[in-house]
């Protein structure tokens, strides 16, 4: 047999076909694992979005404890012109999303600083 000029032996032909072979079963295994691995994170990221959801209805029923305890609007007595507001930037498609926006969800959850200026003020009115 000749390829491009070059001829092979039999068992060269083996091999290449062999070879060919192997290649072809790690593709395929590669293929598996990567769709496995996508689909574990497209769950992970509808979980996610899930949670945010669910942070949104928290926060909301926040606002409205707030309300009713006269933080809200910040224009009250009260809240003496701060502003206790939360909100809760969403990816707009979770089949964009990252574990960047997860941090993002965290950073704006956990290091908000509204909660620091509430926790202050409840403490305040505490001793009061």
């Amino acid at each position: 047999m000749k390829i491009n000029q070059q001829e092979f032996s039999p068992e060269q032909i083996d091999q290449i076909r062999n070879a060919a072979k192997m290649w072809r079963e790690k593709i395929d295994d590669i293929t598996c694992q990567k769709q496995s691995i996508t689909a574990r994170i497209n769950t992970m990221l509808v979980d996610i979005d899930k949670q945010a959801s669910h942070i949104d209805q928290l926060i909301s029923q926040y606002h409205s404890c707030l309300t009713a305890l006269q933080l809200l609007p910040p224009s009250t007595e009260i809240a003496k012109g701060v502003d206790y507001h939360l909100t809760l930037e969403h990816v707009e498609d979770v089949n964009s999303a990252t574990v960047r926006n997860a941090q993002q969800y965290e950073r704006q959850i956990v290091r908000n600083d509204v909660l620091v200026k509430l926790e202050v003020r409840v403490c305040a009115l505490r001793k009061t």
